[in-house]
């Protein structure tokens, strides 16, 4: 289980979750329900197949946790000084969370795309 749980926070979580969106081709409905199906996201790690919009989304996904856990670690800094009420809990939870917000907010570029088609 606790296997499981850290596979979500590899370095390679939005390469898996393209993996998923290719999979599906880019489907929302089939790929929310994959990602909610899947228990060890370590064991989707094929080759993704790369173009100029692939790396626009790994680029969105990295950048996107990277701010993220800034932030989160941010308020935890602020709250331990500063005295920041719920700062603390607030950063933990940014952290513990970015699996489940990044592999949600992934969806709105790939429906940009598609809208724009």
């Amino acid at each position: 289980m606790r296997k499981y749980f850290l596979s979500l926070f590899s370095p390679k979580y939005p390469v898996v979750l393209i993996n998923l969106l290719q999979k599906n081709h880019y489907h929302e409905r089939t790929y929310l329900k994959q990602l909610w199906q899947t228990k060890d996201f370590s064991l989707n790690t094929k080759k993704i197949h790369t173009s100029r919009n692939v790396k626009f989304l790994l680029t969105y996904l990295y950048l996107g946790i990277i701010i993220e856990l800034i932030a989160g670690i941010y308020l935890i800094i602020q709250g331990i000084n500063n005295n920041i009420t719920g700062g603390i809990f607030f950063g933990i939870a940014l952290i513990i969370l970015y699996p489940f917000v990044w592999s949600h907010l992934i969806l709105i570029p790939v429906n940009l795309k598609v809208s724009n088609k």
